[in-house]
């Protein structure tokens, strides 16, 4: 059952049914790709998000125009009758404009069953289309996420080409996928109201059907000296499970404005199949002259306690952990996130670290902070590999044991920003890849390997609508 649901439920996407009732549905199929981007609408700024436990529940989170009460509703597959729960307000000050944004989390669900739902408010003035979506299985044997790094955009022909770019690589790939994974910097300005709209617009060839796991970026919190960060856009724009470390008020650091409750919904974990996944908000690292600086060590210490408690009661499942600022960046030195975190990764045996922020894509292995040599691989058209070819030993950088240490790896933007060979890498990677082409990888998840593929997008400029072609960058595959 579990990939039998219509492709509007996965991420095939020749079969995405666009801003329309099920009874007034066109498919994708019967249009170009150009079309379908145009055709994206998103009035109520939907979108679905992961739960600590996605058998049984969905996060929902949607926009109403108005200060009014917003309410849910939703009904298992074939049922007349809608269940209406009410939803949480969050009046966010988004730039100048107070946004009425809403959340809840519907519980209690089956698992591996189909549910349609809706949104509506202001005594039902307002009312969204009906969607759909899956729960997962009890007993997931095969877990596949997406990731989507630094969309990053600035106006409509950025996340144009966004959508773009996720319909093409998905109807290239032939992927049913569970969720999807932001390593943030979904925005450019987190003050920018048009941005957020637009990301939730050209989000919705999936945020409707597929719920989305994310962390916070640089460009989603702001500066920690500035009371914006105590009301930060993103809290208001998603839902995310709040089962994260609690912190102590930070005023270790002179002027440090966050409070408390700064980092709910960003720092939190997750079951999935054999997947436990941890998002890590790599801002609560940001110190006194930044990412390099003094932190406050009272707080860290707590969000150790609870990182620590977390990964050593996961030892037997898979353990991913993404976030936005990675240890081994090649574009930044995130130099307290490399010490403060990469210690721990390798004591409770993490498997795989995702992050984003560099607008450029690579891949190594590390354990103890020294890189991992390879001696053989699949052949590489695009980027560069360093290999050890007179080595007295054979290890296969396209398939190895999750034992060597632990796999870092690094998003190229999904969208049109990228920093290119204009920099120079701070760390030792064993493959980069510069180019300023999007790069949309595909992981699956089982018992015994984490396989992943990544497809690259190649066009004549970034924002250019048609491909002059796609092709897998690279895949391999981790093994227990």
């Amino acid at each position: 059952m579990k990939k039998a649901m219509l492709l509007m439920i996965g991420l095939a996407l020749s079969m995405i049914f666009i801003g329309c009732t099920p009874g007034e549905q066109t498919t994708a199929s019967e249009l170009s790709v150009t079309e379908r981007v145009q055709a994206l609408q998103n009035p109520y700024m939907i979108m679905l998000f992961i739960t600590e436990d996605a058998t049984t529940s969905v996060g929902i989170n949607f926009e109403l125009p108005t200060n009014s009460d917003g309410y849910v509703e939703y009904r298992l597959l074939g049922n007349l009758e809608f269940v209406r729960l009410s939803a949480t307000k969050k009046a966010t000050t988004v730039g100048s404009n107070l946004v009425y944004l809403y959340e809840k989390k519907i519980s209690n669900l089956l698992p591996d069953s189909i549910y349609e739902y809706r949104i509506g408010g202001g005594n039902d003035l307002y009312e969204s289309n009906t969607y759909q979506f899956k729960t997962a299985q009890t007993n997931e044997t095969e877990t596949v996420f997406m990731l989507l790094s630094d969309p990053q955009g600035s106006d409509s022909i950025d996340y144009m080409t966004y959508a773009n770019n996720v319909i093409r690589i998905s109807e290239q790939a032939q992927k049913n996928v569970d969720f999807v994974m932001f390593t943030g910097d979904v925005v450019n300005d987190d003050d920018s109201r048009s941005q957020w709209n637009l990301l939730f617009k050209y989000s919705s060839i999936f945020s409707y059907n597929i719920p989305v796991a994310a962390t916070a970026g640089n460009h989603e919190t702001g500066s920690i000296f500035e009371s914006q960060v105590q009301n930060i856009e993103l809290d208001g724009y998603y839902n995310l499970p709040n089962n994260g470390p609690t912190y102590n008020d930070f005023d270790e650091l002179e002027n440090d404005q966050r409070t408390s409750t700064f980092d709910q919904g960003k720092t939190y974990s997750f079951d999935y199949g054999y997947g436990h996944f941890v998002a890590i908000d790599t801002e609560l690292f940001y110190g006194d002259t930044g990412i390099n600086g003094v932190v406050d060590e009272e707080n860290i210490a707590l969000f150790n306690s609870w990182l620590v408690a977390d990964l050593g009661a996961n030892a037997d499942k898979w353990i991913i952990v993404y976030l936005h600022r990675g240890p081994y960046a090649l574009t930044y030195d995130s130099y307290n996130v490399r010490q403060r975190l990469t210690p721990i990764f390798d004591q409770y045996g993490v498997d795989l670290v995702i992050s984003g922020h560099d607008h450029r894509y690579s891949r190594a292995v590390i354990s103890q902070g020294t890189m991992i040599d390879f001696t053989t691989a699949d052949t590489y058209l695009n980027g560069n590999i360093s290999l050890i070819l007179d080595g007295d030993f054979t290890r296969n950088f396209n398939d190895y044991s999750s034992g060597l240490g632990v796999t870092y790896f690094v998003g190229n933007s999904s969208g049109t920003k990228f920093y290119g060979d204009t920099a120079e890498p701070e760390m030792a990677v064993t493959y980069l890849y510069y180019g300023e082409n999007a790069v949309i990888p595909f992981f699956t998840v089982t018992e015994t390997a984490i396989e992943v593929v990544s497809y690259l997008i190649e066009k004549s400029g970034n924002t250019a609508i048609f491909p002059d072609s796609i092709s897998i960058l690279e895949s391999f595959i981790i093994r227990k």
